[in-house]
């Protein structure tokens, strides 16, 4: 198997990302940090079919493949990337954990407190939750300097242009930041959001913001005047 790549970002070191979630989402999250080469545990957050993951994996890489946008040998890198688990102990290791599995603020809340005290102290941990959510979720943890918000989108602009895209291609994330997240960590996960080929919507809780819509809006705007 070839070596998976070792992704060095504003002095923090991603080796390992984990990805708490393996419905259709967690699935494609997983396959867009694959694709940059570096290896994904894609955790199964809830009883069902182990299967479906691997169905999900398999379904998207060969639309991307289909599409033009990955080559067969990318499409066997990606797959080769990704190790689906239903076992939260497996993430110890990681150095990026991202949560993104269903439900409300609660059961978040819930999840992400298990994962903390799973995780190495160094090790960041990211929710695929709305900015605006990530002050009440992050009141149960210990080390919320080291937490920040990964909210994925397709972009429906693309779609209306007539591309085929789904994440990561014309994909956005919204980066939510804490007044305690550290700079470092800001640094470190706004950049890995780049490196997936997205565009990336800043926001810190207690400062105004553009929010997603408004940013639809002016891309909208500047793709009607072009």
């Amino acid at each position: 198997m070839r070596p998976r790549r070792r992704a060095t970002l504003s002095g923090m070191s991603f080796s390992s990302i984990g990805v708490v979630g393996s419905g259709p989402l967690g699935c494609a999250i997983a396959i867009a940090i694959a694709r940059t080469e570096v290896s994904v545990l894609l955790v199964r957050a809830m009883r069902g079919d182990a299967a479906l993951a691997a169905r999900r994996i398999e379904s998207r890489l060969r639309y991307f493949l289909d599409a033009g946008e990955i080559t067969e040998d990318e499409l066997e890198r990606a797959r080769e990337g990704i190790r689906i688990v239903d076992d939260l102990a497996l993430l110890a290791p990681c150095d990026l954990v991202i949560e993104s599995v269903p439900g409300d603020d609660l059961a978040r809340r819930a999840v992400l407190a298990t994962l903390e005290r799973r995780l190495s102290p160094g090790a960041v941990l990211a929710s695929n939750s709305a900015p605006e959510d990530l002050s009440a979720i992050a009141e149960v943890l210990r080390r919320r300097d080291q937490f920040v918000g990964l909210r994925f989108f397709a972009s429906p602009l693309s779609e209306r242009a007539g591309a085929r895209t789904s994440l990561p291609s014309a994909s956005v994330v919204e980066l939510g930041l804490l007044v305690e997240t550290a700079p470092g960590v800001a640094a470190a996960c706004k950049a890995f959001a780049r490196s997936l080929g997205t565009t990336t919507i800043e926001h810190s809780t207690g400062v105004a913001h553009v929010g997603y819509r408004e940013f639809l809006s002016g891309e909208a705007a500047a793709s009607s005047s072009a």
